[in-house]
C-alpha cells in the first residue's frame, strides 16, 4: 500500500497547523508544490506578516531573512542586486503589509521587481505607516522617485523620515518629502536627522 499521497490530501486544518513550524524560507519553497499549497501559504503570509522592513547594502553578500511571528514583522537584508528575492517577496506580501520600512532607492526602482501589479493598483495599497530612510540621495535617485511616487501609496496617514548625511540632499530631501504631502496633505510626518558633527545639521 502506497503512502505517497497521504501529505497532500490531509486536511486544511492540519496542514495549515504543519506549516506554521516552518520557516519563511521553508514556506517559500513550499508554495511551488501545488495551488491548493500556495493558497494556504498565501493565507498563512496574510496572517503572519502586516509589517515588512527592507534593508539594503553594498556590504550583503547573502540574502537575511528573519520573521518575528509575535510582532508579525519580516525583516529581510539583501543587496541592491537581489531582483528576484525582492520580487518574490514583494508579491507574497505587498497587499497585505500595513507598515514598510525601507530606504528611498528600494522604492524609486520598484518597477524593476516583478510582482503581478495590476496596472491602476498601488504598489502598496494598505500601508498607512512608512518609515524611510534617506542617504546618499542624488538627483538621479530623486527623479526616479518622484516619477513613480503616484504608484506607491494609496492612504499613508504616519511617515517617520531618517536621514543620514550632510547638507548636500536638502533641496533632494525637500522634493522627495513634498511630493509625499502635495498627494496626502493630512499625513503626520517625523524627522530624525543622523550626522557625524552638528555642522552638518546646521
Amino acid at each position: 500500500m502506497g503512502f505517497g499521497a497521504v501529505v497532500p490530501n490531509m486536511p486544511d486544518v492540519i496542514l495549515r497547523r504543519v506549516f506554521d513550524f516552518l520557516t519563511y524560507k521553508e514556506l517559500c519553497r513550499l508554495e511551488c508544490i501545488c495551488k491548493r499549497w500556495k493558497k494556504l501559504i498565501w493565507w498563512i503570509f496574510k496572517r503572519d506578516i502586516l509589517e515588512l522592513t527592507v534593508e539594503q547594502s553594498t556590504t550583503y553578500t547573502t540574502v537575511s531573512v528573519n520573521q518575528q511571528v509575535p510582532f508579525k514583522r519580516l525583516s529581510v537584508c539583501c543587496s541592491f542586486d537581489a531582483l528576484d528575492f525582492l520580487s518574490g517577496v514583494l508579491r507574497r506580501s505587498r497587499l497585505y503589509v500595513r507598515k514598510l520600512s525601507c530606504d528611498l532607492r528600494f522604492l524609486a526602482y520598484l518597477d524593476r521587481l516583478q510582482c503581478d501589479r495590476e496596472t491602476n493598483r498601488r504598489y502598496w495599497s494598505n500601508v498607512d505607516e512608512l518609515w524611510l530612510v534617506i542617504a546618499k540621495l542624488d538627483d538621479h535617485i530623486t527623479q526616479k522617485f518622484l516619477s513613480i511616487e503616484s504608484s506607491l501609496f494609496l492612504n499613508l496617514k504616519e511617515m517617520t523620515v531618517q536621514i543620514h548625511g550632510g547638507s548636500t540632499q536638502v533641496d533632494s530631501i525637500d522634493r522627495v518629502i513634498s511630493s509625499v504631502v502635495r498627494r496626502f496633505p493630512n499625513i503626520c510626518i517625523s524627522m530624525e536627522l543622523h550626522a557625524s558633527s552638528s555642522d552638518e545639521v546646521d
